[in-house]
């Protein structure tokens, strides 16, 4: 692995972390008042748990298509300005961090 993909996979689990201690201290009352209902530990993750999944699978959805849009509309003018051609490709690697990621950020929520 890179250097660069090795400290952007590390910033990014470091935005991750701070994300769920926000989640979980927006969440905190809500944990309460679930476990003083009775719920187990289980059916409260995964009560708080599912609306995270789908918000991160719709992210990660929405953020390959507007980089692959935005790459398409900018690359003839980046072209005709520098004469830098860019290219969009959706390697393998890069599929592997965006699933590392978003199954880390589930677990650790």
């Amino acid at each position: 692995m890179r250097a660069i993909d090795q400290a952007l996979v590390g910033m990014v689990i470091a935005i991750s972390l701070v994300l769920i201690s926000l989640i979980l201290m927006e969440n905190k009352n809500t944990i309460i008042l679930f476990k003083s209902l009775g719920y187990r530990p289980r059916e409260i993750n995964k009560y708080l748990v599912t609306g995270y999944f789908i918000s991160a699978f719709m992210a990660i959805m929405g953020a390959i298509v507007i980089n692959k849009f935005l790459i398409e509309k900018l690359s003839p003018l980046i072209n005709e300005s520098a004469g830098i051609s860019l290219v969009y490709v959706l390697s393998y690697s890069y599929i592997l961090y965006a699933i590392i990621l978003f199954i880390g950020f589930v677990f650790l929520v």
